[in-house]
């Protein structure tokens, strides 16, 4: 399905000389980050990182497994410290086969196939 398609998304941006877009929510949508990315497969493209922007209601985020608005969020490195973050999505849907080689060899007890859980790093 191509992502400008895709239920929750208002608007699409791409960059094909930088190789990447930005994508718009549309506000009250659930958001499914597994379908961004395999549309980006769809589309004939490889995912080489997917990033989001995500403000949380909490400030005082403390364990590495966190629930907000329907999602489960793991923190892979540390939990943020602020409402206003940029995410990194890790595992093998939202990388390239060898950077994601680098966190499974650095996390190899944390299983990254679990669709239940959004594994993520906070990009500084």
């Amino acid at each position: 399905m191509s992502i400008r398609k895709l239920p929750f998304i208002e608007n699409v941006e791409m960059n094909l000389e930088n190789t990447d877009g930005i994508l718009k929510f549309k506000k009250g949508q659930e958001v499914d980050i597994f379908k961004i990315a395999q549309a980006v497969v769809d589309a004939g493209f490889s995912v080489r990182f997917l990033n989001a922007d995500y403000t949380f209601s909490n400030t005082n985020i403390t364990d590495r497994k966190y629930n907000e608005n329907g999602y489960s969020f793991y923190f892979v490195r540390k939990t943020p410290l602020k409402k206003d973050n940029t995410l990194r999505f890790i595992g093998p849907a939202f990388q390239t086969k060898k950077e994601f080689t680098k966190y499974k060899a650095e996390f190899p007890n944390l299983d990254f196939k679990d669709k239940a859980v959004s594994f993520v790093v906070l990009v500084e």
